[in-house]
């Protein structure tokens, strides 16, 4: 994996599962598994099958961006 890291010069980190991972989120639709994780380490998106560099990197920032809360007027 630390090879495909440096290739597509990936910064974010990647957790390594393996069949547990997968039983405990009950994931079906197939492997690669991407898991969006906010700060506070709650999961905001998952996207399951392969994407592309850009749409990762969208995900990822969309992640990461505050929660807005307004009081309704």
């Amino acid at each position: 994996m630390n090879e495909y890291k440096k290739k597509y010069n990936i910064k974010f980190p990647i957790l390594y599962g393996n069949i547990k991972i997968v039983e405990e989120y009950h994931i079906e639709h197939g492997v690669p598994a991407f898991f969006f994780i906010d700060k506070n380490g709650m999961v905001k998106k998952v996207l399951f099958g392969e994407a592309t560099l850009e749409v990762i990197e969208e995900l990822t920032e969309e992640s990461l961006k505050p929660i807005i809360i307004e009081e309704a007027k």
